[in-house]
């Protein structure tokens, strides 16, 4: 598992969802979808294959980055707790 140096606390399973969350979007293979007709959300008509791409393109958008983020949201780093806010000179 790879985790990042300013790491101060956060689940096992936080960390361990994420790994394999990643282990598995790098190997879900790249087979298009098929040109099944669609209507998009704008009312245009498009396809599958036009809308999605691919089965490694789907996974990575519904599968991947959410688990990353939820991972992402449940681990404390240093970064999280330092302040952002920047004092900008006054000329």
């Amino acid at each position: 598992m790879n985790i990042p140096k300013d790491v101060i606390e956060g689940p096992w399973y936080a960390f361990a969802l994420q790994d394999f969350s990643c282990w598995i979007c790098d190997r879900v293979p790249t087979i298009p979808f098929p040109a099944i007709p669609m209507i998009d959300d704008e009312g245009q008509a498009t396809t599958w294959a036009q809308w999605w791409g691919d089965l490694n393109q789907w996974w990575h958008v519904t599968i991947c980055s959410p688990v990353s983020y939820w991972a992402n949201c449940n681990i404390r780093t240093a970064a999280n707790h330092e302040s952002t806010s920047y004092n900008w000179p006054s000329f």
